[in-house]
């Protein structure tokens, strides 16, 4: 009997579906007091520790890829042999990087969720060169051939969220407001909103917390007396 092939989730351009687990999507990242555009800013910038000027100027950069480009420009200072793009190093700043984008994008937590057990790739097939095969994955001859450490990465923190096969999640969900009892609670989402997600919070579905994110900062919202906590549980 033919076992049933994994589902494969690829991403490759932000644009496209599940561009938003790519490092170039616009999603702001706050760390040690100051925002990153995107978490491709911040893991360039991380990777330069004790070059502060290094660091200011990659964050200041308006683009993710002009980000990485000055990363370049400076990467005789990391001391590498070989491909400047990868070295094992750098997994724990990526995983440090996802971790705080899922903590503080919330609405990305269910979207990883929602995919399951699906085997998660970034597809680097139009681009094979350089660190493509580290990070990513190219499909040759009908087969993936690479590391996709970024892949592995986001598919270690979706395992750290309790999902089962079907997509279910295990932790205990919080279901009412602590204060007035009410059911009625919703997520509160930090950084720049995106329309989509300004249209959720239209319709009641999310609460926009601000761009900055603070220590111990609220993460629920009761839309019946407007209590806000900080709530440790995942929750739909």
């Amino acid at each position: 009997m033919n076992e049933k092939p994994q589902k494969i989730v690829t991403f490759t351009k932000v644009r496209l579906p599940y561009g938003w687990l790519g490092n170039m999507s616009p999603y702001p990242v706050e760390y040690e007091g100051k925002v990153y555009r995107t978490s491709e800013a911040l893991f360039q910038a991380l990777r330069f520790e004790g070059f502060a000027e290094v660091q200011e100027e990659i964050r200041a950069q308006k683009s993710p890829m002009s980000a990485k480009m000055v990363a370049k420009k400076y990467s005789e200072l990391l001391n590498r042999t070989g491909e400047w793009d990868e070295a094992d190093d750098d997994i724990d700043r990526m995983r440090l990087c996802l971790e705080l984008k899922l903590e503080q994008h919330p609405e990305l937590i269910q979207m990883l969720v929602d995919t399951g057990d699906a085997m998660i790739i970034e597809d680097c097939t139009a681009r094979p060169g350089g660190s493509a095969k580290f990070w990513g994955a190219v499909l040759e001859d009908g087969r993936w051939q690479g590391r996709n450490v970024l892949g592995n990465l986001w598919m270690e923190l979706r395992n750290g969220l309790g999902v089962d096969v079907s997509g279910t999640r295990e932790v205990k969900k919080t279901r009412v407001c602590p204060q007035c009892s009410s059911e009625n609670i919703v997520p509160i989402v930090y950084g720049l909103p995106r329309p989509e997600l300004i249209e959720r919070a239209a319709r009641g579905e999310v609460v926009l917390g601000g761009c900055f994110v603070f220590e111990s900062a609220p993460n629920r919202s009761c839309l019946s007396c407007h209590h806000q906590w900080e709530e440790n549980e995942i929750f739909d």
